[in-house]
């Protein structure tokens, strides 16, 4: 049985439909206003299955249990209408899935604020014996505030709240059935209870007991996420991602990443305690950095040849972050650059020594042909990414290009699952 499809401009309860916020899995949520209260808003989520009831109700029912500032709020139930709903608090701003997709990788201070407010959520919810067991970057709902800090201007600040407890259990109770989140499956037919990205180890395992401590490891790779721009899917430290970070960083998503739930942190209070000592550290060390600059005499600016910059432009029109290995493909277009402008210096040089040697007579071109006709070699990793010069195909990386350059050129790398880079080389 399907359930009624809704639409802007629908009513539901006292609510009018406004905006659809998202869509997922287990339905739509849409932003509605009170149609006699105006500027009351509350979020609404619609299921569009019957399959999804149960996991409805659940939500409703432990956001309902869960009186807490920094968890969104039940407002209202109906699994009778068609379609029923749920109303729930609203909060201004996005998820942080879509905050960190618009600004990139989030400052440490900021990403440890963001991690602090959850790890006030889930120690409140596991003192009520509650598992949110589905923390992501997609359920963690954040407001930006500027304030005033008295005549020093404004300071940022972050609001946060979490949602979708849809998932969520009270251990020692047994589950009737295993859901995943956004559909995500083993490769086994077994549906598992989660998001697998983010789900700790003993989560993956049928008939294994899980608590509060399967939170803390999802939490530790969303903080992971925020500060380096990956996930932690292999043996890097983030501040081998990221050079900025301390090394009290790696020390904490070290020990909230842990395999082994007994040498991870045992309870939210714990980790809470070691990220405020981790952004006091950051601080301190920003302080010392800045002030130490500010003592320094800067050098002489260097005489001689200035490179022209060469910018690096996303072809596609979303926000966004690379991944890793994403981000070697824009590193092999670095490589060309490089290699152009020692071509460049080298040419110099002999232009140089050649002097009173080379005719007035001779042409711009003869000139690009006897000093630039070396092979352009582009490279990618990973390797197969096609090559386009000026708009047409040319083949794939690793590619040599021997016919001199006489004008503006183009290059173009794509590679599927990868934006695509350009860069474009002028041999005058």
């Amino acid at each position: 049985m399907a359930y009624r499809k809704v639409d802007k401009g629908d009513r539901v309860s006292e609510y009018l439909l406004l905006q659809r916020l998202g869509e997922g899995g287990f339905g739509e949520v849409w932003k509605a206003e009170h149609v006699q209260i105006p500027g009351k808003f509350v979020a609404i989520k619609i299921p569009t299955n019957p399959e999804s009831m149960d996991l409805l109700k659940k939500e409703a029912v432990f956001q309902d249990q869960l009186d807490h500032p920094r968890i969104v709020k039940t407002i209202g139930l109906n699994t009778q209408h068609d379609p029923p709903y749920f109303i729930m608090e609203y909060v201004e701003g996005k998820n942080l899935r879509q905050l960190m997709l618009e600004d990139g990788i989030l400052p440490p201070p900021y990403a440890i604020d963001i991690a602090v407010q959850v790890l006030e959520a889930l120690a409140y919810a596991h003192t009520q014996n509650i598992v949110h067991k589905d923390i992501k970057p997609e359920n963690i709902l954040v407001e930006k505030k500027k304030i005033s800090v008295s005549d020093k201007g404004k300071a940022l600040l972050h609001y946060v709240k979490i949602t979708d407890l849809g998932l969520g259990f009270l251990p020692g109770r047994p589950e009737t059935e295993l859901m995943v989140s956004d559909n995500a499956r083993t490769t086994g037919v077994r549906l598992m209870s989660g998001t697998l990205f983010y789900m700790c180890p003993e989560q993956m395992v049928p008939d294994r007991s899980v608590d509060g401590r399967a939170d803390i490891y999802s939490l530790g790779v969303v903080l992971y996420e925020m500060i380096t721009g990956e996930l932690p899917l292999g043996m890097d430290l983030p501040s081998e991602l990221n050079p900025v970070l301390t090394p009290e960083l790696d020390t904490i998503c070290k020990k909230a990443l842990s395999i082994d739930r007994d040498s991870r942190y045992q309870n939210a209070k714990e980790m809470e305690k070691d990220l405020h000592k981790a952004k006091e550290q950051f601080l301190l060390k920003l302080v010392e950095t800045e002030s130490s600059e500010g003592d320094m005499e800067l050098p002489p600016e260097p005489k001689g040849l200035t490179p022209r910059i060469v910018s690096i432009p996303e072809v596609t029109a979303t926000g966004g972050r690379l991944p890793r290995r994403g981000r070697k493909l824009e590193l092999s277009l670095m490589g060309i650059i490089f290699l152009l402008l020692g071509v460049t210096l080298w040419t110099s040089a002999k232009l140089y020594q050649a002097g009173a040697k080379i005719s007035p007579e001779k042409t711009a071109n003869e000139i690009t042909s006897a000093y630039l006709s070396g092979p352009l070699v582009i490279t990618s990793d990973p390797s197969g990414a096609h090559v386009h010069l000026n708009g047409e195909a040319r083949g794939k990386t690793p590619f040599k290009w021997e016919k001199p350059l006489y004008e503006k050129t183009e290059i173009r790398l794509s590679s599927e699952f990868y934006k695509d880079r350009i860069v474009q080389l002028d041999p005058r």
